[in-house]
């Protein structure tokens, strides 16, 4: 359901607006500072806006209630008064879109009057989420208020184009108010003059004022009571009897934007008499389709005689059709609102993560591929990173704002470190620390619907929820490893440690105060339920692969090739392991396994890079175990034709209790997407690769089973295998490719 909430003042322009949208919303209300005026028969609230200190807060509450019980989709400010300033006051509570029409005067008067006055102006359009402007002049000096790139649309309220009603007499028409900006009294002079020498013609004044009984008497004092005619303030039809009449308009202003006036005289035949104003000069050219008075006192109507007033009356029709229709004026208003009601259904997320990274900085790779398939689904996204992280091989080169791939970074200055000691304790309470501090920069022009807090460590939640809390955000916690349980159980920290203690309130600031918790662990919920987190709050959206990585992916070097060349002519069988060489992923068991599986001329090849790899190769070399190969590690976009070398692939997981929480490694798949076999030994919540059934999981310290099944994928048929590896890789593309956890992820925060 379509809502507009419109504030204005109740008089009849916009009430003219009114008319022009109502048909393109379900539910209009209108707030106005009057209950008498034109509006007066519309849907409408009224409140007093007054800026007095007294009522300031009572109007700022009572604009809240207002937006909040209407709930709209759009709101539109029909002008820069003080209803819109609370409007905007409001706006980093309620977050709906702003629509901000600036009237001539808000612009080119009201900022001269005071400075209190021109800050609110500034404010409102600094603020607003759209502008518009009759003029683009008007559009100019709004853009020289302000030092921020403003979006301001040209459009007025648009006239309707019909023909004269009546035949065209010798008449003068002026309708605009009877105040000493307008120069009524300058009309008065200058057709006493006029009048000598054109005795049958007539002036008509229209509308009133603060000058109406001054002017009368200067019409008097000048002996035109028979010459000119005062008639007050006019009904449309009226208005337009007069327009058809008129052979001339004029409009002779200190200061204006384009006057729908103006417009209205343009499309009913009226030649235009009109200062000498930059938006009158986007309207008219002087001596062509009208006059532009370049001083009051000169003969104007005089010389506006000259002009021919066949040329200027096609010319202006022309230019009304094409540019000042209701129906091209409205097209742009809706054309707002369309973009407005598209971009409602997008989200803007600030993802927190202290070790972000990028394929071309390194690990952790998940923030940016997510936040890039968001933005492919046309979110905003801004990850927030620490200038230094220990998964990377490229740091950034300097704090601040970066952009990646299109896709944008704000780093947090953060310290180095080694290990995992005081200096890496540190450099998590830099980040948490100077993110608390800086936000506001951050979300300065970013104002998020949603904070993700996504560091392996859970401190990043309080400044993820207090940032949530102030922009009206959701707060999201996505749990990567289970803090401070993972430390304690594979670190062999004390559960009474202060660092533990710390993580251990955080975890449970998270839970209790999060909107959704969303886990890359499927099998999590037990634990986070039990430290405080509502059932219906939990979700899982586990890890997954960039088919960009897969489709632009890059030739290994010359002498990988050589290397499997050489190996598959020595070998009937090669299985491989691509990935980080540490404790954790079970690499000991293997090498046990190689030694049984050598006697059925298989080959082990171990790629990459870790802690572990020395040791790892010593004791290759100590054990005799000649049918085992290490490899360094190769670019990510390497990956695929690597793996495509080899016949089968191994994971092994280190027995712990913790992986009772269920697991989500990239690399298996990698593994499923090359389309090999897998063989996987492993104890934990879940098995992908029985989920996937794309090769044999067997138990992780089982080394006579591990070898076991690398000798029963190495002497099944081809086609066999094939199967296996197509049942991986189109199970990856169903489920684990990065557009599709991107949406579930959206999903999930739509909910």
């Amino acid at each position: 359901m379509k809502k507009l909430l419109l504030f204005g003042n109740n008089c009849v322009h916009t009430y003219n607006y009114y008319q022009l949208i109502k048909d393109y919303f379900d539910e209009i209300l209108l707030v106005v500072d009057s209950a008498d005026g034109v509006c007066a028969e519309l849907p409408i609230r009224v409140l007093n806006y007054s800026i007095n200190p007294i009522h300031i807060i009572k109007s700022y509450i009572a604009t809240q209630q207002i937006i909040k019980d209407f709930n709209p989709t759009v709101i539109h400010g029909q002008q820069i008064n003080k209803a819109i300033f609370y409007v905007t006051l409001n706006k980093r509570k309620h977050k709906i879109p702003l629509v901000v029409t600036a009237w001539g005067s808000d612009v080119l008067l009201i900022p001269q009057q005071n400075r209190l006055y021109k800050k609110i102006v500034q404010y409102v359009l600094c603020k607003a989420d759209y502008l518009t402007s009759d003029s683009r002049f008007t559009a100019y000096k709004m853009q020289q208020l302000v030092d921020k790139k403003l979006n301001i649309t040209i459009a007025n309220f648009g006239v309707d184009v019909c023909n004269p009603m009546e035949k065209k007499q010798n008449v003068i028409y002026s309708n605009r108010l009877h105040k000493s900006m307008y120069h009524i009294d300058a009309v008065i002079r200058s057709f006493s003059k006029f009048v000598v020498t054109h005795p049958d013609w007539k002036l008509i004044i229209g509308a009133v004022g603060e000058e109406t009984e001054r002017l009368k008497h200067l019409v008097n004092t000048l002996n035109l009571a028979s010459k000119v005619k005062f008639v007050g303030w006019l009904d449309k039809e009226r208005n337009f009897y007069y327009y058809s009449i008129a052979k001339f308009w004029v409009s002779i202003p200190s200061s204006d934007a384009t006057s729908i006036s103006l417009l209205e005289a343009m499309s009913m035949n009226c030649i235009p008499i009109v200062s000498n104003l930059s938006a009158n000069r986007e309207w008219i050219t002087d001596g062509e389709n009208g006059y532009i008075v370049k001083d009051v006192n000169e003969d104007f109507l005089s010389k506006a005689l000259k002009i021919p007033v066949e040329q200027a009356t096609r010319m202006n029709r022309q230019i009304i059709m094409e540019q000042a229709t209701k129906a091209i004026n409205k097209q742009k208003f809706t054309s707002i609102y369309d973009t407005i009601i598209a971009s409602k259904t997008k989200l803007r997320i600030l993802l927190i993560n202290h070790y972000a990274g990028s394929p071309e900085m390194g690990m952790e790779f998940r923030p940016y591929y997510m936040a890039r398939e968001w933005q492919k689904a046309g979110h905003q996204v801004v990850v927030v990173g620490g200038t230094y992280s220990h998964l990377r091989v490229k740091q950034p080169k300097q704090a601040g704002w970066q952009e990646l791939d299109g896709v944008r970074y704000y780093w947090l200055k953060t310290n180095r470190y080694r290990g995992n000691g005081m200096k890496r304790a540190f450099s998590m309470f830099l980040f948490v620390c100077r993110l608390l501090f800086s936000y506001r920069k951050i979300c300065k022009d970013f104002v998020p619907d949603v904070v993700i807090a996504s560091s392996t460590y859970p401190l990043d939640n309080y400044p993820a929820w207090r940032i949530a809390r102030r922009y009206g955000a959701k707060y999201v916690y996505e749990i990567h490893d289970l803090w401070p349980l993972s430390p304690m159980q594979i670190g062999g920290m004390s559960a009474f440690h202060p660092f533990i203690k710390v993580m251990q309130w955080a975890e449970k600031f998270a839970y209790r105060y999060c909107d959704k918790c969303i886990s890359i662990l499927p099998k999590t919920d037990t634990h986070a339920i039990e430290h405080g987190l509502q059932p219906q709050k939990f979700f899982c959206v586990q890890n997954g692969i960039a088919l960009s990585d897969w489709n632009d992916s890059q030739p290994i070097d010359n002498e990988y090739t050589k290397f499997f060349k050489k190996l598959k002519s020595n070998y009937r069988f090669i299985i491989g392991y691509v990935g980080g060489h540490a404790l954790s992923n079970s690499l000991d068991i293997l090498l046990d396994a190689a030694k049984q599986v050598a006697r059925e001329n298989i080959a082990v090849v171990l790629v990459g890079e870790g802690a572990e790899k020395a040791r790892l190769m010593k004791r290759c070399t100590d054990e005799n175990i000649t049918n085992l190969y290490f490899l360094n590690a190769v670019a990510k976009k390497q990956v695929p034709e690597l793996l495509s070398h080899m016949d089968a692939l191994y994971i092994g997981w280190t027995k712990n209790p913790l992986y009772k929480y269920g697991i989500s490694p990239n690399k298996i798949f990698d593994y499923a997407m090359a389309g090999k076999p897998i063989v996987h030994a492993v104890d934990a919540g879940n098995d992908l690769v029985q989920e996937a059934q794309c090769g044999i999981s067997v138990p992780s310290d089982d080394v006579g089973k591990i070898a076991e099944s690398i000798i029963t994928v190495a002497t099944m048929s081809a086609d066999e295998r094939a199967q296996l590896g197509k049942n991986g890789h189109k199970y990856v593309l169903k489920h684990h490719t990065y557009d599709v956890l991107a949406k579930q992820f959206i999903d999930i925060l739509e909910k």
